[in-house]
């Protein structure tokens, strides 16, 4: 009976991560600002930066972007409000979550595509061996508004697990 009621449970909640399609998506890990995304399996990633910041994903349509990438956190320069102010500049938010380290916001580009992004300030622990340091860490997606309802998961499952 305990063995039943196991396996019911192994189902109940394994079908919900099967039936995403984790079997669908492959994996970029960024060693020098430590973080992982996962993007569509039919997305083509370009090689990393010469200096390890990143990468930019292209889907085989050319037509949406993902570009993953981090920077050290500077107070004075490159922070999180920093961050926005210039986003604002680049094209007109229609969303925006701020949290105490982090931020969600999406809207429309000068060129008329749709853009989400999340960037995350994190404290590594140990950063290429000089001790502590602060790093920001995003990922920003770009496509077409006629791609909309194709990507909108993408973007929360992207806001749920980076």
């Amino acid at each position: 009976m305990i063995i039943k009621k196991l396996l019911v449970f192994f189902f109940l909640f394994s079908f919900p991560l099967c039936s995403f399609g984790q079997e669908n998506y492959k994996n970029y890990c960024n060693a020098r600002f430590q973080f992982c995304i996962d993007y569509p399996k039919d997305f083509t990633a370009q090689p990393e930066s010469d200096n390890g910041d990143g990468c930019v994903i292209i889907s085989n349509d050319e037509k949406t972007e993902i570009r993953a990438y981090g920077s050290l956190e500077n107070e004075e320069i490159n922070n999180l409000s920093q961050e926005l102010k210039f986003l604002n500049k680049e094209g007109k938010i229609t969303y925006k979550l701020i949290g105490i380290n982090d931020f969600i916001v999406s809207g429309i580009t000068k060129e008329g595509k749709i853009f989400y992004r999340k960037t995350k300030l994190t404290q590594l622990n140990n950063y290429f061996n000089t001790g502590p340091a602060k790093v920001l860490q995003t990922i920003t997606i770009t496509y077409p508004k006629s791609q909309a309802d194709q990507y909108a998961n993408y973007c929360k499952f992207i806001a749920n697990t980076f």
